[in-house]
C-alpha cells in the first residue's frame, strides 16, 4: 500500500482577525489582561446558543483537524458547544470544559484542544459557531490527502 500525505500550514484565527464575528456584541466583553493570544480574549458570561462567536475559514476540499484554545477559568462553561460546518452541512458538535486548560497538543505558543475527530470538507468554507463559552481561538490544519 502506498500513501502520500500533504498538509497545508495551519490557519489560526484570533478574535481580531477577518472571519471572526459575534452574533450579539452587547453580551461579549474584551479582556485586555495580557492573557490569550495577542494579549486579549473575549468572553460572554451567561450567554446561550443565540449569542455565538463564529469563525469562518476559507478552505479547499479535504480532511481537516480542527482545534480551539482558550484562557481557562473556574467560572467558564464546563460544556461549551463547538459545532463544525462544511458550508451549510453540519459535520459534528463537540462540548469542551473551558474551566480546564486545553491539553491535546501545543503549537505556535498555545495549548490546543481538538474538536473531536478529523473532518472531511467538500466545500470551500469551514465555519465554527460556539455558544455559551469564552471566546477561544480556532485552529484549522489541512487538507490532508491520503
Amino acid at each position: 500500500m502506498l500513501s502520500a500525505e500533504a498538509t497545508l500550514s495551519p490557519q489560526i484565527m484570533d478574535d481580531g482577525d477577518p472571519g471572526f464575528s459575534v452574533t450579539s456584541e452587547t453580551v461579549w466583553t474584551t479582556a485586555d489582561s495580557g492573557l490569550g493570544r495577542d494579549g486579549d480574549f473575549r468572553y460572554a458570561f451567561g450567554a446561550n446558543g443565540t449569542h455565538e462567536a463564529v469563525w469562518s475559514f476559507d478552505v479547499t476540499p479535504g480532511v481537516y483537524r480542527v482545534a480551539a484554545t482558550w484562557v481557562e477559568n473556574p467560572f467558564y462553561a464546563p460544556d461549551a458547544a463547538f459545532a463544525v460546518f462544511d458550508g451549510a452541512k453540519g459535520r459534528g458538535v463537540t462540548r469542551l470544559d473551558q474551566q480546564q486548560a486545553p491539553g491535546d497538543f501545543v503549537d505556535q505558543g498555545s495549548a490546543w484542544e481538538d474538536l473531536g475527530r478529523d473532518y472531511y470538507v467538500t466545500g470551500n468554507t469551514l465555519w465554527l459557531p460556539s455558544g455559551r463559552s469564552t471566546e477561544p481561538l480556532n485552529r484549522v490544519a489541512g487538507p490532508t490527502l491520503v
